[in-house]
């Protein structure tokens, strides 16, 4: 299971329990390695030895470079603010008054 145990901060970089999740994850990848060779073989028509080279293998080391590069026990960082959307454009000027020719 890899929800948190506690509500993710939103205004925070990280889930204060990502220690637990990212080895959960990984143990997912290789536990579940056939399933999603065959999802990728399904969907992409890779082969299990081009799913391993180029999907799975990429995953785990991105999983091992984050493990080996978290400081536990760091606070979450802060994110910045959310730039704020344009202001709405001015409504179009009123179309200008019927021509009047003079004849009646």
């Amino acid at each position: 299971d890899l929800t948190t145990s506690r509500p993710h901060d939103p205004t925070t970089s990280r889930p204060h329990d990502l220690t637990t999740s990212q080895p959960q994850a990984k143990k997912m990848v290789t536990e579940r390695s056939d399933q999603l060779a065959a999802a990728l073989a399904s969907d992409l028509g890779k082969t299990t030895e081009e799913a391993t080279i180029t999907e799975m293998s990429v995953v785990l080391h991105e999983i091992d470079e984050a493990l080996a590069n978290l400081k536990v026990g760091r606070p979450p960082l802060p994110l910045p603010p959310l730039p704020l959307p344009p202001p709405p454009s001015p409504p179009p000027p009123p179309p200008p008054p019927p021509f009047a020719s003079g004849v009646q």
